[in-house]
């Protein structure tokens, strides 16, 4: 895995893009409990278990970029999917199985912590140079009360106009690109007292995008679905027929 990945990032490097990248990118995705769990009597494994059986887990994920619009395929069972559109500035969440007639809509232009807390997310770039199968990453932190995300980025590979996502305020993204003009090598999202995850990219495919993998179904409003208080996201029915 680590040759077809230092073969991967070679060959990118060889190629100083232009525009911004558009094709797939595969991250492999790993955890660590906090030694708070740990200490609770909270193991990996059983964890890893519960969390496979109720489809919250991804080992593998994908994630395909065309100009402002990407597309998250994780390989949860049931099957889940996302779809972020540059043009609604919303982010669609479907899956296989009970749900498949749901679609989970959450408002980019708000960041969630922020909508509920009023605090803003500090994002910054560090001082700390990574070396990632041997090229010199920088990294972009985001902090918010709950934790911790880390961007590993190298400025001459998989280059992308920050302003394609200049709206997409969720989860730092936008804030993110503003500094890095780039997408990750390695994402690292630490939550207070729970765990760590990692996604580190394995895979790196360009290609044309083509434009059906990021439709959206025909969605209506369902009352009965909603009936928290916040109104982001939001669930809708999908339309039959």
């Amino acid at each position: 895995m680590k040759f077809i990945l230092s073969s991967t990032l070679l060959f990118i490097a060889s190629f100083a893009f232009a525009q911004s990248f558009e094709g797939t990118l595969t991250y492999a995705v790993d955890f660590e409990l906090s030694q708070n769990l740990m200490q609770k009597g909270v193991a990996k494994q059983t964890m890893l278990k519960n969390m496979r059986t109720d489809g919250t887990w991804a080992d593998t994920v994908r994630i395909s970029y065309k100009k402002g619009d990407y597309y998250v395929h994780k390989n949860t069972t049931p099957k889940s999917w996302s779809i972020y559109k540059s043009k609604d500035n919303k982010i669609f969440g479907l899956k296989d199985g009970p749900d498949a007639d749901i679609c989970t809509v959450l408002d980019a232009s708000v960041d969630l912590e922020k909508y509920t807390s009023g605090k803003k997310p500090t994002v910054e770039k560090l001082d700390t140079i990574i070396k990632i199968d041997g090229l010199k990453c920088n990294i972009v932190r985001v902090t918010w009360n709950s934790g911790t995300s880390d961007y590993y980025y190298q400025s001459t590979m998989l280059s992308i106009d920050p302003l394609l996502f200049a709206n997409h305020v969720y989860d730092a993204w936008a804030e993110y690109l503003k500094i890095s003009k780039a997408l990750p090598l390695r994402i690292v999202k630490s939550t207070k007292g729970e765990m760590t995850v990692t996604m580190k990219l394995v895979g790196v495919k360009e290609q044309s995008v083509q434009d059906q993998l990021f439709a959206i179904p025909t969605l209506v409003p369902d009352k009965k679905l909603n009936n928290a208080k916040t109104d982001n996201p939001i669930r809708m029915r999908i339309k039959k027929g």
